[in-house]
């Protein structure tokens, strides 16, 4: 009889995303050891709570659907080296348990003729709770601190850089909610607003390929997040936030390509570049509907009942494009679109980390970074008689230099940040005069009085948003910044 695997020897062979399942067992660790003496857990148990965390995911490379059963399946037809027939068959009852709709395998024999059934239970519990502490898969949630009250267990955590991870472990609580006498309540720790975007992501002792895992699943995660209000269509934002983490996915594809050769991560990045031009002008009539419902455009109106028509016509263009949001979003080409993305994430970018040479982190961002800095130092001269078309072109340059500096700043000076910040501010003030170019574009056609009214208020719109812009462009032209630039380029 051949000798049984190990826990390691189970991950290498169906590639589980180590990552992941680690930070899980950790976590779930961390909690066991704050409740097994007020809940009489005998310690002996403790390694079967940890080999389930381990492998809890093995089976996602057979089948990502059903992970839980495939991942039990491999287990008990393996068997787990150091464990007893029983004891792995209680550490797959626990694994059954961790995906969603538990409740159907309540009755499965594993469960229900398991023979220390209170520990599976309790175990599967604090395992379903773990594994949505790093639902965003980046292993930034931190347990800080706990409690118990007369009324429920407390856990403080700190989540910074993904905020999904809280609501998905409160929604995997359930199980806790029944097996355990008192419930358990899950908070935030509150962190200044000033930290950079990626904080808590982002580490200056990771690898290449480690900070472009984690950059990737988060906006992932933030598409996936945004979709079901997306698709329900009752405000603009949703569909707002899911395109930018599209954009951003393909930024950090573009920041790291270079490692990234043996992957699917170029398709991914033109499937996603696809999808974000056909949301564009459905996006666009989200914001002219936006654009003739405020108040400052009525106060051009002379004529309300036209206005109301304008309003009328930029409604029904919107629902036929919402029609065709759901069209897009609930295709085939979209599922399957997300599910090569989860692929890529869980199978092949954590094969590349382990196989592929370690490249540090900090010389690499330094190097990009550099390059940031010698573009602004050399950025054009912009005027009033620059064209809409130059200046689209420029938002996109900026978005692009404004995503590369949110993604390293956590690694250097916090002036990077700040830098961040300034970007965020062009971005935002070119994407207002690009919203107001595509309105009075819209009008041009347009010889009817509302019409005119309406283009006589997006053209003084438009002077105003322009010189704003050129505020905050001219601030990076001072000889005060371009100083500071110099000097981090000598320090990077």
């Amino acid at each position: 009889m051949e000798p049984k695997p190990s826990i390691s020897e189970l991950c290498s062979r169906y590639h589980n995303e180590d990552p992941h399942t680690e930070h899980v067992t950790s976590l779930a660790i961390n909690i066991y050891n704050r409740i097994y003496k007020k809940f009489d857990i005998p310690k002996k148990h403790k390694p079967l709570l940890k080999a389930a965390c381990r492998l809890h995911d093995l089976g996602y490379f057979i089948d990502p659907s059903n992970h839980a059963i495939a991942s039990t399946e491999i287990i008990i037809q393996e068997g787990i080296t150091g464990f007893s027939s029983d004891q792995t068959l209680l550490i797959a009852g626990i694994i059954l348990l961790h995906q969603k709709g538990y409740k159907k395998f309540l009755n499965n024999p594993l469960i229900k003729k398991s023979k220390n059934s209170d520990i599976l239970l309790k175990f599967a519990a604090i395992l379903r709770i773990s594994d949505g502490l790093d639902h965003g898969h980046i292993q930034n949630a931190q347990i800080t601190s706990s409690r118990f009250r007369e009324d429920a267990f407390y856990l403080t955590i700190n989540s910074t850089g993904y905020d999904g991870n809280i609501p998905w472990a409160r929604s995997k609580s359930d199980l806790w909610h029944q097996v355990f006498p008192v419930p358990i309540k899950l908070s935030y720790i509150t962190l200044k607003d000033n930290i950079s975007r990626y904080q808590g992501v982002i580490r200056s002792n990771d690898s290449v390929l480690e900070t472009a895992r984690r950059l990737f699943y988060i906006h992932y995660r933030t598409i996936v997040d945004n979709l079901p209000s997306t698709l329900v269509a009752e405000e603009s934002e949703p569909l707002h936030d899911l395109r930018v983490a599209s954009r951003r996915f393909r930024a950090v594809f573009h920041n790291f390509r270079n490692h990234l050769v043996e992957t699917s991560a170029v398709d991914l990045a033109n499937r996603l570049s696809d999808l974000s031009s056909k949301l564009g002008p459905i996006r666009d009539s989200d914001i002219w509907v936006e654009i003739l419902k405020n108040q400052k455009t009525a106060t051009y109106i002379k004529n309300p009942e036209a206005w109301q028509s304008f309003i009328k016509q930029a409604e029904e263009l919107r629902n036929k494009n919402i029609s065709r949001l759901r069209e897009i979003l609930q295709s085939k080409v979209f599922s399957s679109l997300l599910y090569d993305i989860v692929f890529f994430l869980r199978v092949e970018i954590r094969d590349s980390c382990k196989t592929a040479p370690q490249t540090p982190l900090k010389p690499y961002a330094a190097k990009k970074l550099r390059n940031v800095f010698k573009r602004i130092q050399t950025t054009s001269k912009i005027n009033n008689k620059t064209s809409a078309k130059t200046l689209h072109v420029l938002r996109k340059q900026c978005r692009k230099e404004r995503y590369r500096l949110e993604f390293f700043a956590p690694v250097f000076d916090p002036y990077i940040s700040k830098l961040a910040i300034q970007f965020k501010e062009l971005t935002d003030a070119l994407g207002y005069i690009h919203d107001l170019d595509v309105g009075l574009a819209r009008l041009k056609c347009n010889s009817g009085t509302t019409g005119k009214n309406i283009f006589s208020y997006l053209t003084e719109e438009r002077d105003a948003a322009f010189m704003n812009f050129l505020s905050i462009w001219n601030n990076l032209q001072k000889k005060k910044t371009q100083k500071k630039l110099e000097k981090l380029m000598k320090e990077l």
